[in-house]
């Protein structure tokens, strides 16, 4: 579904400009099979200095903003915090979020620079009771560094991008399966470290734009698992490393008065995995003054891991630092048939349908076929809007045996929005999701260290089972908020109280769910409350 209008009271610094390219992506893009994410955070304005904040009972963010006559400087923060526990029963969410951005740019007519700096650390309590010997949260952060000059050289427009990031993550698993029974905790990690470089163009070509370039990427990929008894500490690592260096061009040109042609190919040389080439093409036809037709497809492809390696094939010398290329080329091949219609300047609808199919994405299984629809529709004034949008989407995959039955999963989210004013300065923000099918990520644990076996389900850790189905599988969500917005009694900006009405918050995410068949025989959520009323403020100047 579209996602909810711009929050047009506060200074948003950290993306102005992102497009999600989720089945018809550019020549430029590699390196998503499902989807492809482009974020990119704006330039500062000139001859300005203002900022903006808001705090409440969940969270606090920060951002502010300088721009001289040809440079200027923004950043920005947010955090999510358990002030609210303190007027509960000090059992607070068991979700952290922290993030921090700063952008410097620098611009001087046909030539622009920036430097952008981003970190954030993610965290989720798992509650392991009796386990001193590992972290009692799982954690993920990122790191990033990305630079980019810009320059106009006649007619062609050029740009050159490096970035380096960092990728960490902590998930400490429990092995027992009765309270009589010794620990055997494990601390399970991933260390992801990233170097990429491009080169990218623009220049007109025959009444149309054709675009090409150059891109180089490199991965070093580190796993460990640390064993931790009272006897001692065990500690094994595993490498996988790989390079990709390709390029691409691309033609974009109008088809008569009523078509627009998009044709271009991809050619990568992976490190391991060899050579490989991308078709993609789409077909963009005006059927009538509102309406547009397109037709899209299109090949991608990404490293992935050779086979499934769990924690204790660290351990076990399965894998290790001295096996660094256990790594293949995953493929993913998309097709997709559009509709978008605007039935007046205030309303528009759109109807997707789809479908993919992935080879090489996770061991042991050859090929994942999905399919689905998408269905939006948004209508609005300057005022008001509200939104409407349903999607399903259906996977199955390809079983190596004629004796297994295809693993099938079906999903399908109903999600509707409505923001706007209501009387003077009162306004009214409301979101409803409803979805079903949510799939859980597996975690295996291997009776050779004294652990539970993959047969048998996790005791006293995170969920296990891959594609489980039962009651957590779905959710439903409504999400209200009621603000006042007045002119801030200094400067030019605005003061912005609001209530926020928070439910179905032990279902926003399949990621936190424990088992413990030996308490309950259903999936727990990690959050202890549901239902949250958050007040704050929020305020610009």
């Amino acid at each position: 579904p579209p996602p909810p209008p711009p929050d047009t009271h506060t200074l948003e610094l950290s993306s102005a400009a992102s497009d999600v390219y989720k089945r018809q992506a550019p020549t430029r893009y590699d390196g998503g099979l499902d989807y492809i994410l482009d974020l990119e955070t704006r330039a500062p304005a000139t001859g300005v200095l203002r900022g903006s904040g808001s705090l409440d009972l969940l969270s606090a963010r920060g951002a502010l903003e300088w721009g001289g006559e040809n440079s200027g400087l923004l950043a920005s923060t947010r955090s999510l915090h358990d002030g609210a526990a303190r007027l509960r029963d000090g059992v607070g969410s068991p979700y952290g979020y922290a993030d921090g951005l700063v952008r410097a740019g620098w611009n001087g007519g046909a030539t622009d620079v920036a430097l952008t700096l981003f970190a954030n650390r993610e965290s989720v309590a798992l509650g392991l009771p009796g386990a001193p010997l590992v972290p009692e949260e799982a954690s993920w952060s990122n790191q990033a560094v990305s630079a980019r000059l810009q320059r106009s050289v006649g007619a062609v427009d050029l740009s050159l991008r490096t970035a380096v990031s960092r990728y960490h993550a902590d998930l400490p698993l429990r092995g027992d399966s009765a309270d009589t029974q010794p620990d055997r905790p494990v601390l399970a990690n991933g260390r992801i470290r990233r170097l990429r470089a491009t080169l990218d163009g623009r220049a007109p070509l025959s009444g149309g734009t054709l675009r090409f370039g150059l891109a180089a990427d490199g991965t070093a990929s580190r796993y460990a698992s640390t064993l931790r008894t009272t006897e001692g500490t065990v500690r094994a690592d595993a490498r996988f490393d790989g390079r990709v260096f390709g390029a691409h061009g691309e033609l974009e040109r109008p088809w008569g008065d009523d078509v627009t042609v998009r044709a271009g190919l991809r050619v990568d040389h992976f490190d391991p995995g060899g050579w490989t080439s991308a078709l993609r093409g789409a077909l963009s036809w005006t059927v009538g003054p509102d309406a547009v037709l397109t037709l899209a497809a299109g090949r991608y492809h990404q490293f992935t891991r050779a086979g499934t390696v769990t924690p204790e094939d660290v351990l076990l010398g399965a894998v290790s630092d001295a096996t660094p290329t256990a790594l293949e080329v995953a493929t993913g091949d998309h097709l997709l048939v559009g509709l978008a219609q605007s039935f007046s300047p205030r309303v528009q609808w759109g109807l997707q349908g789809w479908v993919k199919r992935f080879q090489n994405v996770a061991g042991g299984i050859p090929a994942q076929t999905a399919s689905g629809v998408d269905v939006r529709v948004q209508a609005g004034s300057d005022r008001r809007t509200g939104w409407l949008g349903y999607a399903l989407d259906w996977t199955w995959e390809s079983v190596a045996s004629s004796d297994e039955a295809p693993r099938f999963q079906g999903r399908h989210v109903l999600s509707a929005g409505l923001r706007g004013p209501i009387a003077g300065p009162v306004g009214l923000d409301a979101r409803i999701a409803f979805s079903d099918g949510l799939p859980l990520t597996e975690v295996a644990l291997d009776a050779a260290l004294g652990l539970e076996t993959a047969d048998q389900p996790l005791e006293d850790g995170v969920a296990r089972g891959g594609r489980i189905q039962g009651d957590a599988d779905g959710f439903l969500r409504l999400d209200v908020e009621l603000y006042g917005e007045w002119a801030a009694p200094i400067g030019e900006g605005t003061l912005r109280p609001y209530l926020r009405v928070l439910n179905a918050l032990d279902r926003r995410d399949a990621l936190f769910y424990y088992f413990e068949p030996w308490r309950n025989p259903d999936l727990t959520p990690l959050a202890r409350h549901t239902f949250w009323p958050v007040l704050g403020v929020s305020w610009s100047f």
